[in-house]
């Protein structure tokens, strides 16, 4: 694989052990000081001054007792070697511990250094780049990683209408923004579900406090799902993303020009693998806005259930607290009022043997509670047909119909073409008769299969432009001819036309 091509083997090493975590704030306070912005070459000591300045504000993450080691020699291109002074006298044991650290992350590949005359410099290679840059976006959280993602990605759309050609490479980037997106989703689903197992978990009041307060509240609740639920929430711009989608899908004149754009911005190599790639890019932003529903009704169904647990803790260990508080402070003024009646009477309280109590009985018949009265027998009746409202019936079959209405398949094309052809060899768009709504579903089926026309439809019949435009009440379109294929040129049901007249059509609703 290309990763571990690209990596040293012993890069993942340094967090297989307890002082991992000292690592991984080292590495990250590297790259925010020298490697996120800007062209910063650091030397030996920045660096080394870096990671004493963490071990001396976080002692507590030196947590493993490793053999020290000193600096690395710094080797030049050419000539001899540059020696470092290492005198123990000079050096504490923090500095020791400094030297150490960055000694590692040189060995393991996260640091390279280079030797610019008697100047050693260091620098982080392409692969530690990336690794560290996905560390950086943990430690910030969703709420960073996601913020603004959904107008981004309406701006993106709304550009790609306004100029598809100058702006293909927004709508690849809107993709990946969609895919970001679904993903910081799916981290704050599991959020919820690793907060809800350390609540399950907590073998004490106090640690299901701290469960409920610092990881739900303060994480999620007031990081990531303030977030979603805020400027962010995908069901903003939702139907404007998906409407924004269908037309650049529809539209043959703009997804022409993306794919010009494509190609014209080395996204992809050709008309075909260009053509592919917007394919799956409107099929991304598709799937992620058209189901974003789903996950959203997860993430609520979760937040509800922790906050019942809450809500539920909170009032039992209230009543809990007020009972045990109430029965204690009577015991205790017992007592006193006992211990001093004995100081009066001169007396010295002792205690009072009393009866010896049977051991009591928690489980048997006689533990079981009594019910209120007798329980009525069971009785023999006729089973009842279960009556069904004619209403409702008929509701639920229109319903179904009117759903089955808009799924148009590519038996009922086939059909449709035989009845408005007759057996006519070639037949145009605009010569095609619409009298209700289920002809034109079926005719604006037919502009889609002149795009990508299936396998069934091919085989019968061939797709090409046409000059002018089917305009009327109920459509408006480019028009294209229906041509019917002879037995001599029927194709095999697994493949379509390759004629480049086939080519998909310009297609605009009517006002």
């Amino acid at each position: 694989m290309l990763l571990f091509d690209q990596l040293p083997p012993d890069f993942f090493l340094i967090f297989s052990r307890s002082n991992r975590y000292l690592y991984a704030k080292v590495v990250t306070e590297i790259y925010d000081q020298y490697f996120g912005v800007g062209f910063l070459y650091p030397g030996r000591r920045d660096l080394v001054l870096i990671i004493y300045n963490v071990l001396r504000a976080n002692p507590e993450l030196w947590t493993e007792d490793e053999d020290l080691l000193g600096l690395p020699e710094a080797v030049r291109k050419r000539g001899r070697r540059l020696s470092v002074s290492t005198e123990d006298s000079a050096q504490d044991k923090l500095l020791k511990q400094a030297q150490h650290v960055y000694r590692r992350l040189v060995d393991t590949g996260w640091l390279e250094e280079e030797c610019v005359g008697l100047k050693v410099t260091v620098d982080m290679p392409p692969m530690a780049l990336l690794v560290t840059e996905r560390l950086v976006a943990l430690r910030q959280g969703l709420a960073v990683a996601a913020s603004g993602v959904v107008v981004a990605i309406r701006t993106a759309l709304a550009a790609i209408l306004t100029d598809a050609r100058a702006n293909a490479a927004g709508l690849r980037k809107a993709a990946e923004n969609a895919q970001i997106f679904e993903r910081s989703l799916r981290v704050v689903l599991a959020d919820l579900r690793r907060v809800e197992k350390k609540v399950m978990d907590s073998e004490s009041l106090e640690d299901r406090y701290r469960a409920f307060f610092e990881d739900f509240i303060g994480e999620v609740l007031l990081k990531d799902l303030e977030e979603i639920q805020g400027p962010n929430h995908p069901y903003r711009h939702r139907a404007e993303i998906l409407r924004n989608v269908e037309a650049i899908t529809l539209s043959d004149h703009v997804r022409d020009r993306v794919i010009e754009g494509y190609v014209d911005d080395r996204i992809s190599a050709d008309d075909r693998s260009a053509v592919e790639q917007l394919d799956n890019d409107l099929t991304i932003l598709r799937a992620v806005f058209g189901h974003i529903d789903i996950t959203l009704g997860h993430i609520n169904r979760f937040r509800r259930k922790l906050e019942r647990k809450l809500t539920n803790t909170i009032r039992y260990a209230e009543q809990g607290d007020r009972v045990v508080s109430r029965r204690m402070t009577t015991l205790i003024q017992r007592l006193d009022g006992i211990r001093a009646r004995s100081e009066e009477l001169g007396r010295e309280a002792t205690p009072v043997p009393g009866p010896r109590l049977d051991r009591p009985s928690y489980f048997g018949r006689a533990t079981m509670a009594v019910p209120r009265r007798a329980r009525v027998p069971l009785e023999a009746h006729p089973l009842e047909r279960r009556r069904t409202d004619p209403a409702q019936a008929l509701r639920r079959t229109m319903m179904r119909d009117f759903a089955q209405l808009f799924r148009v398949t590519p038996g009922q094309v086939l059909a449709y073409l035989e009845r408005v052809m007759g057996g006519a060899p070639v037949l145009e768009a605009r010569d095609v008769p619409i009298s209700s709504l289920e002809e034109f579903l079926l005719v604006d089926e037919l502009r889609r299969q002149c795009r990508a026309p299936s396998p069934s439809v091919a085989r019968l019949y061939r797709f090409e432009r046409a000059e002018g435009w089917r305009d009327d009440d109920w459509l408006r379109c480019a028009n294209f001819r229906i041509h019917l294929r002879g037995p001599q040129t029927a194709q095999p049901a697994d493949r379509t036309s390759t004629n480049p007249n086939t080519a998909s059509l310009e297609v605009q609703d009517a006002p």
